[in-house]
Parts: structure tokens; C-alpha cells; sequence
């Protein structure tokens, strides 16, 4: 029988705001731009050659076209990628246009705080004319709206890996906005163009975070200038005080004529006296008539930028003149058309059909419970919608956001169109709906060794990702006997979060309760012992609604074999411990469900469990305990033909009673069988003359003082 596994389909997806308070805007770029100095020798001086050539050519490109009036404005297509998990990193298309019109103001100096400039750099602020806009064509010449949705665990402590699905850089400047960047002092990065030529040409682009995005929703005025600043880099630019993360310590330059030296600044200073307030370099060291430092500029920290000088947009137009990492053909004519970003393009612009999408507020609930779904579509606005839901109340609807009852229990699979004049799509998300039936599964808490069990049929299995890395029973290894769970994570991507579900029991004659299992797991960092795996347990009483963190195991106390390079088998008693969790009298209830999440670290590798017992002092009904019966239903599910045959093992001689439960908790069978002998056994149902509808059923076998059962679904 398959395994119930939790794997929605990912529709139109790549399966692959409050005022903040300042704060250092940490960028990335240098940081990067030295790893990468450190895994490709030879790079650095190859970039720092590069560099040179570029701040020369900037200074011929002026002479060789001293009109600025009349040089050309540099159109750019700029797409942006949104690496989500439907978080708060989910912004929305106003968000990324209110970024895109905020570029456009701070490259065509066009913002409105450029009349406060200090006084000083006022006569050089420049208008670099730069634009960017969203393209309406994609790669493959589709209709695009210049904004990609991407699921993905990446999402979370982002690096390149999380450069997905990038277009194709000569094309367009790809931007990938991101919850959480692995540095968490970062806010973003871009590498410069003499840094990802040749096969690095993957890692060309920009990785930033949410909340420095455009000025509303998760985003905000104050850090608004974050994209200005990594485009800055993009497009051969330094930091004003040299290409280093080390702003406020020493006086540095960047290479360029008007900026004048500066230690870099982490906050805005207060306005002063010309040459006083803002000239440090100037007092300390510096000749005497060297002007303020650039504190305005917007490759500072200060949280106050509003300007390029002209010295950098003469920078930044020999880098779209150069053939470095393609620069010079984003913003050709021809580029622009193929596109969609030529002027007609965009007057103009073509109606997308819209990707289906959509989201519920939760995934568990008991039977009879609501479900609340969310149109996620995008690409293009919707104009109708219609839902269909497998045993929903309603069954179907046209709402942006309906609200459903789930009455049957077992997956619930749901459907989305959604329409526009151009064209619908369709969104079909198989077994997103787990609805708990109202008995539980066990009377009693765990006793599972893996040896005889019912994990395929019993145990949910969440796999987000839809990869071959998941929970799943394992005949490797084992504390007892030969079996246990496992998550095969060797070689796996890292910080993926894998999840498993057990079977539901009653605890609720059970009280001082505690649950142990064993655990094994190692690391399989290659160049430096990196160990942050993580393994979380959780309970929940309301059929997994919510869930309640009960342990959490992280680091070398989780990796108990320590490091190994290869595929991790547990291969001696040594590499297993014992976890215990103290559960509280919350969990003494009729219907208690446990969660395992495993996330990945830095240098994945595998992790089994085994041997999950809950201890405790038995209270009225403690003498009846799980048996697994050998219990096996088949054929499962049942397509056709009349039959359906009951298997179980006896190991005394002894009363058996064998019952079916439908979905509405009826019985529809009682079989007694009196005075068997032990063995092997097989009851055979004629479904036909019980007249079974298609549905999800509750097979079950009593002794009286021990039972296990097992779910049949009936395909008819």
C-alpha cells in the first residue's frame, strides 16, 4: 500500500509595513565577493585588474562623450524572483512596483530628498540616467508581468543556491528577494560583474531581503535605498570608503575621483557646519582643502543616502559599455524588444493569463472541521474564480477566500481555475486536506519498534518539497530488532524541513506521562566539522490544528555519530541515544497525535529513530494495549471485483471480533469469530452484499483487551 505522503502539488510554482527602527544596513557583497576569492584562485587579481580597467574606462568614456545631456538613458529589464514558503516574504506585485519606481527616482535623481543634499555634493549629484523596468516578455518570449514565484525552502538562510530559475543575465538583471539570508547581519548582495564571468555566470544577480523592498508592506521608507545600494555593486561600484564590510573604522576610497576619502558611516550624522560635522578624513590625516566625506552617497551605511556623484554614474556607464558579464547588451535596442521593454512594449503592455495558486489556513483538522482557502494566483489579475473541493461544504465556490467544512474524513484533494481574458488555469493539489476521523487509532500511547508496523498505512509522511529525501520506514538499521524511520538527508539541499505524523492514541487513562524514543544521526561536513541539524517533536490534541513544541535536539547533541563522510548507517549500539520528553497532563486526552521535524543543516546527512514508548501510570482502562494483529486489508484500495480480504495472525487461541466503521463513525460489519486457534487467518467480505459505497473505512480487530486497525478506502 503507498504511504500516505503529504505532497500537494505545487501549482504555478518552481519546485526546485511598519516603520523599522535604523539599523545597520549590512551588505554582503565583499563578503562574498572574498569567498569566492578564497574557492576560485587567481579570481581576485583577475577581478582587481577588471576593476582598474573599468574605473580607466570611465574616465575615457567622459572624455570621449563630455555631453551628458546628450548620452543615451540605459534602459535595464529587471525581474524579480520571490523565493517564498507563502511566509512574509510572499510581498506583494505593489510592493515590487513601489521598488522599481524608487530605483527610477534614485538613478534619474528624481527623488524628492535630493533638495536637502548637503551642501557641497549638491552641484554633483547626478542624474545617472539608469532606468529599469519589468519586462513583458520572459525568457521563452511568454507573457510575464517581470515578477516569479518561486516555493522553496531556500527561502530561508539564502546563498546563491537560492538563485533559482534565473533568466538569462545578458538579458535581464535578476533580483531574488528571500526571508532570511545565512549571515543574519546581511541584508542583501550582489557580486561585481568581474566576479561572475565564465561558469560563475549563475551567480550574477542580486539576493535581498523582503523587508528591503520598496517602502511599503513588509518594506519601509528608511530602508528602501537597499536596492539602489546592491545595483550600485552590480554595476561596478564600491563602498565610498573601499571594498571592504568595515565601515566607521578607518579612512578608505573607492576609486573614484568625486568621492572623496571617508571612514563610512553606520547612522546619518546630525547637520552641521560644512567641513565639520561631516569631515573626519578631512581633520584626520587628509590634506586640508579635501572636502566632507560623501556621507549622502548611496554606497554609505548611513540610512540618509540620496545620490551618485558624477564620478560614479561615469563608472556605472562603462560597465554598461563593457562586454563583462554581458552588461553591454541589456539595454540594446534589440534586448529591449526581445524583452518587452522597449517604450511601445510597455505603453502597451500584453494581459498575462494568470498562474493558479492558492493556500488553506491549515492542512490538519478534526472531522467536521473549516478550512479557509486563499487565491494566490498571480502573474496577472484574476477577474472569476471557480473552487472545487473533494467532500467540501460548499463543494464548490467562486470566492477570493471560502471557507469550507470537511464532514468526510481522510485526504481531501482541492481545485482552482481562475480566468481573465486572456486565458484560465488550473491548480489541482492532490491529499492537502488531512481530516481526522473522531475515534483515535490507539487506546494507549506508542510502543513501536518498526519491526511489524503499520508506518505505510498509519503515518503521515510531510515531504514540502517533493523530493526523495523524506520519512520513511528503514530495513538498515535499528536499536531493536532490524527496522526504524529514517530521513535519507545525505547530499540533501540544507535547511530542508522534512516532517512525520504517528498514528492518533488515547492517553487519556495514561497520566505522568513521558515519551522516549532513540535517535541516531551525523554530519557530513567535508571541509570543517559543521554540525547545526536540528530535530523538533511536537504534540497536538485537536487533530493537528496546532501544534506544541515539546523538545528540540540541534547541533552535536543530535549528531550522536559525530561526522561521516558518507551515507550514515548506524552500525553499533554507540550511535544511538535515548530522548525523553515530560508531557504534560495536556496531552492526558482521547486523541493525541505526535510530530518528528527534522531540518537539515549546513552538511546533511541521514537520521533514524526508533524504539517510541510512552510511560506512564495506567488509570482505569490501562490493561488493554496496541497489538498489531499482523492486521493486513487488501486489497488496498479496493478498485473492483467483490471481495475484500481481512489477514491477521493469532499467536493464542482465543475470541476475535473484526468490525468496519465508515466515515460517519457507523459500523457496518460485525464479525465475531469464537474459539480460534492460533495461526494465521483470512476473513473474506463480499463488499457487494454489504452493499459499501466508495469512501474511507476503519477496519478493526479486538480481542477484547487489545485491538489494531487499519484504513481501507474503497474505490468501487
Amino acid at each position: 500500500m503507498k504511504q500516505k505522503i503529504y505532497t500537494f502539488l505545487a501549482c504555478g510554482l518552481l519546485v526546485l509595513g511598519t516603520q523599522k527602527a535604523n539599523a545597520q544596513l549590512n551588505c554582503g557583497t565583499d563578503e562574498m565577493m572574498h569567498k569566492l576569492f578564497e574557492q576560485y584562485p587567481g579570481l581576485q587579481q583577475e577581478h582587481e585588474q577588471l576593476l582598474a580597467n573599468s574605473r580607466q574606462n570611465a574616465l575615457l568614456f567622459k572624455q570621449q562623450n563630455p555631453d551628458v545631456q546628450s548620452a543615451p538613458t540605459y534602459i535595464i529589464p529587471i525581474v524579480f524572483h520571490i523565493i517564498h514558503q507563502y511566509g512574509v516574504e510572499y510581498i506583494s506585485d505593489a510592493q515590487i512596483l513601489d521598488a522599481v519606481s524608487i530605483l527610477n527616482e534614485d538613478f534619474r535623481k528624481l527623488n524628492a530628498d535630493t533638495s536637502t543634499i548637503q551642501m557641497g555634493f549638491d552641484s554633483i549629484a547626478a542624474d545617472s540616467k539608469i532606468e529599469f523596468r519589468l519586462p513583458t516578455k520572459d525568457p521563452e518570449g511568454n507573457c510575464t508581468n517581470g515578477i516569479d514565484r518561486i516555493y522553496s525552502h531556500e527561502t530561508n538562510q539564502a546563498n546563491d543556491e537560492a538563485k533559482l530559475n534565473q533568466w538569462d543575465r545578458a538579458k535581464y538583471l535578476n533580483v531574488w528577494v528571500v526571508k532570511t539570508i545565512g549571515d543574519a547581519n546581511v541584508a542583501g548582495y550582489a557580486y561585481y560583474p568581474s566576479a561572475v564571468t565564465g561558469i560563475l555566470y549563475t551567480r550574477d544577480g542580486i539576493i535581498i531581503l523582503h523587508d528591503y523592498i520598496g517602502s511599503i508592506g513588509t518594506g519601509a521608507p528608511n530602508t528602501s535605498r537597499a536596492l539602489t545600494h546592491e545595483i550600485g555593486h552590480y554595476l561596478s561600484l564600491s563602498h565610498t570608503w573601499g571594498s571592504n564590510n568595515s565601515p566607521n573604522v578607518a579612512c578608505g576610497d573607492d576609486g573614484i575621483a568625486d568621492t572623496p576619502p571617508t571612514k563610512g558611516y553606520v547612522t546619518c550624522p546630525a547637520p552641521g557646519a560644512f567641513g565639520v560635522n561631516w569631515s573626519f578624513c578631512a581633520l584626520q590625516n587628509q590634506p586640508p582643502d579635501t572636502v566632507p566625506e560623501n556621507v549622502e552617497n548611496f554606497m554609505e551605511y548611513s540610512y540618509c543616502s540620496k545620490m551618485f556623484t558624477n564620478g560614479q554614474r561615469d563608472a556605472m556607464w562603462a560597465t554598461l559599455q563593457s562586454a563583462v558579464a554581458s552588461r553591454n547588451n541589456l539595454w540594446k535596442p534589440a534586448n529591449l524588444l526581445a524583452t518587452g521593454s522597449d517604450s511601445a512594449s510597455q505603453a502597451n503592455p500584453p494581459t498575462c493569463i494568470p498562474v493558479a495558486d492558492f493556500t488553506p489556513n491549515r492542512y490538519f483538522i478534526c472531522q467536521g472541521g473549516t478550512v479557509t482557502f486563499t487565491d494566490r494566483s498571480w502573474r496577472a489579475p484574476v477577474t472569476s474564480r471557480v473552487w472545487t473541493f473533494t467532500n467540501g461544504t460548499p463543494a464548490t465556490s467562486t470566492a477570493a477566500s471560502p471557507t469550507v467544512t470537511f464532514s468526510t474524513w481522510g485526504w481531501q484533494h482541492v481545485w482552482l481555475t481562475v480566468t481573465n481574458s486572456a486565458g484560465s488555469d488550473t491548480c489541482y493539489k492532490h491529499n492537502l486536506i488531512f481530516v481526522s476521523p473522531p475515534w483515535y487509532d490507539y487506546f494507549g500511547g506508542p510502543s513501536e519498534s518498526f519491526e511489524n508496523s503499520n508506518f505505510a498505512q498509519q503515518w503521515i509522511v510531510i515531504n514540502d518539497e517533493q523530493n526523495m529525501s523524506k520519512w520513511q520506514q528503514s530495513s538498515s538499521a535499528g536499536y531493536t530488532g532490524s527496522n526504524s524511520i529514517m530521513v535519507n538527508s545525505f547530499g540533501e539541499d540544507n535547511y530542508v524541513v522534512d516532517e512525520v505524523i504517528t498514528p492518533s492514541y488515547n492517553l487519556s487513562s495514561t497520566s505522568g506521562m513521558t515519551l522516549t524514543y532513540k535517535y541516531a544521526a551525523a554530519s557530513s561536513g567535508i571541509n570543517t566539522f559543521v554540525v547545526d541539524e536540528t530535530l523538533r517533536v511536537y504534540t497536538s490534541v485537536d487533530c493537528g490544528v496546532t501544534w506544541i513544541l515539546r523538545q528540540t535536539i540541534t547541533g552535536a547533541n543530535l549528531c550522536t555519530a559525530g561526522y561521516s563522510q558518507g551515507f550514515f548507517v548506524p552500525s553499533s549500539p554507540s550511535h544511538w541515544q535515548t530522548a525523553t520528553v515530560t508531557l504534560p497532563s495536556q496531552v492526558q486526552v482521547a486523541n493525541v497525535r505526535f510530530k518528528f521535524q527534522y531540518t537539515t543543516g549546513s552538511s546533511p546527512n541521514n537520521i533514524y529513530i526508533d524504539d517510541i514508548n510512552i510511560n506512564g501510570v495506567g488509570v482505569g482502562e490501562s490493561e488493554i494495549q496496541n497489538y498489531n494483529f499482523g492486521l493486513n486489508v487488501y486489497p488496498n484500495p479496493s478498485k473492483g471485483g467483490d471481495l475484500i480480504n481481512i489477514a491477521y495472525t493469532l499467536v493464542n487461541d482465543e475470541n476475535i471480533t473484526i468490525s468496519m466503521i465508515d466515515m460517519l463513525g457507523r459500523e457496518v460489519l460485525i464479525v465475531n469469530k469464537q474459539n480460534q486457534t492460533a495461526g494465521d487467518k483470512v476473513v473474506s467480505i463480499d463488499k457487494n452484499a454489504l452493499n459499501l459505497k466508495a469512501g474511507m473505512y476503519m477496519v478493526k480487530i479486538s480481542n477484547g483487551s487489545s485491538y489494531s486497525a487499519q484504513k481501507l478506502s474503497i474505490t468501487n
